[in-house]
């Protein structure tokens, strides 16, 4: 669908000066309808429509474009990405990224998949001068603190998908709310990394279920040597 109305989508800009297309929209409301089918009584928190009954029974949380700037200017940087939160836990998370022809899955505790494959899992310890780190675009002055070499992308899901995939380090970020970082969260959990807010204490979902909540935090490997707390 994303890419197939592609060649006719209209671009809005947003209050937050943030762009929207009518494709997000379409790829929402067909998300929303397919997820209610399949998890009847869950909730359901999408970036365009909002809120959508409780969470008492799960709660889905989803970006439909994420990297929607890319997206309009045909970059094919840009992935839709839902995770679902249960129990204030993630225990779903898919990431998929058309244009690059790969989708990711993460069950909790299940491993994390890219078209089918079991990806490995990330090597814990130092952050390299010559390994890809991902920042988000608010993080970029607090970037040449961090070691690694920087890269901003421009889409979260991409970035987290790339973590997983290992064709990046880690990743800090600064401006998501939980739709945005879910999935792409899990992902990274379970190849074995840690998500971690900047004084370097155990970043939670269970902070994360309101609508206000944007902090930054990183994504990397275990016991690296990303400045926590300095």
């Amino acid at each position: 669908m994303a890419l197939g109305e592609r060649a006719n989508k209209t671009v809005e800009v947003k209050s937050d000066r943030s762009l929207v297309t009518s494709v997000d929209r379409m790829v929402e409301d067909f998300l929303l309808k397919e997820l209610s089918k399949l998890t009847p009584g869950v909730g359901f928190w999408g970036e365009e429509t909002g809120r959508h009954g409780d969470r008492e029974n799960g709660l889905w949380v989803l970006d439909p474009i994420d990297g929607t700037t890319n997206y309009v200017y045909d970059q094919p940087i840009w992935g839709i990405t839902a995770g679902l939160v249960v129990d204030n836990q993630i225990r779903l998370g898919v990431t998929a990224m058309p244009d690059l022809g790969s989708l990711l899955s993460a069950s909790l505790g299940g491993g994390c998949f890219c078209n089918g494959e079991r990806l490995p899992q990330v090597e814990s310890g130092e952050i390299k001068p010559y390994h890809l780190v991902g920042h988000g675009d608010s993080y970029m002055a607090l970037a040449p603190r961090s070691p690694g070499k920087m890269r901003h992308i421009g889409s979260f899901s991409v970035e987290s998908a790339f973590v997983a995939m290992q064709k990046l380090r880690a990743l800090t970020t600064a401006r998501v709310r939980l739709y945005d970082a879910a999935g792409g969260v899990l992902l990274c959990r379970e190849v074995g990394c840690v998500v971690k807010d900047m004084d370097g204490s155990d970043w939670s979902e269970s902070e994360w279920l309101g609508d206000d909540r944007v902090e930054p935090f990183f994504i990397g490997p275990a016991d690296s040597n990303f400045p926590f707390g300095n």
